[in-house]
């Protein structure tokens, strides 16, 4: 004999399962908080860069600025040392010497606006990797988060599945057999109840000789969906 109750059981577990499967596959992990994250991570690379390349250029500027220093004691030794007395050289020795006078201007104003570039960078690197830790800590918080509800609704469908298997050994094979087809047809709602003399499935009024059977448990179907009716005391 069918038992309508332990079919209305083992659906009620089934519906449980799907329900945690639906809210283990609701639960997505923070997007907004990792694209966060992922920006400032950027942003601190690009400004990173463009430090590394400011600092670069003034290297090589302060080289430059080196060669020149040593171009101009070499120029103003022979012009004012007294080892040169050829005017003609003497002329180009001047000419040289304004040269480098001018190009050394020319770099230390380069490197000032160098200097200014780095300071500024400087700040913004900092600021950036401030953010970048703000944005990591949150998204690292959210996440772990994530994951704990993650592990734990895992864990309440693996517990729900156990009581459904539970429940399904206490069913025949042929009742088990009807529930799993019927299943299948009508999208988990198997087995509903009777609800103010109504089917609880597709809500059509129920002969009173139907309800009677289903109160006496006995295997029931609504003529309209097909549905196996059960009578319980609310």
């Amino acid at each position: 004999m069918i038992s309508t109750m332990k079919l209305y059981r083992l659906q009620q577990a089934d519906l449980s399962v799907a329900d945690l499967t639906r809210q283990l596959e609701e639960l997505s992990p923070p997007a907004s908080e990792k694209q966060a994250f992922d920006e400032a991570l950027k942003a601190l690379g690009l400004t990173e860069q463009d430090l590394g390349k400011a600092r670069k250029e003034m290297k090589v500027s302060e080289l430059e600025l080196q060669t020149l220093e040593t171009k101009l004691k070499t120029v103003e030794k022979k012009l004012y040392g007294g080892s040169v007395v050829n005017p003609k050289e003497l002329g180009s020795l001047q000419k040289d010497l304004e040269q480098f006078q001018k190009s050394k201007g020319k770099l230390e104003e380069k490197m000032l606006d160098l200097m200014l570039r780095i300071e500024g960078l400087e700040g913004e690197e900092a600021e950036a990797r401030k953010l970048r830790d703000a944005t990591e800590k949150e998204y690292g918080e959210k996440l772990t988060r994530h994951e704990g509800e993650k592990s734990a609704m895992e864990a309440r469908i693996q517990e729900a599945r156990l009581r459904r298997e539970g429940l399904a050994t206490e069913v025949d094979a042929e009742s088990l057999g009807l529930y799993d087809e019927l299943y299948a047809k009508k999208n988990g709602l198997v087995v509903v109840k009777i609800r103010k003399d109504a089917c609880g499935g597709c809500f059509m009024s129920l002969a009173e000789n139907v309800i009677k059977q289903a109160k006496e448990r006995q295997l029931t179907y609504c003529s309209q969906c097909g549905r196996i009716l059960v009578a319980v005391t609310e």
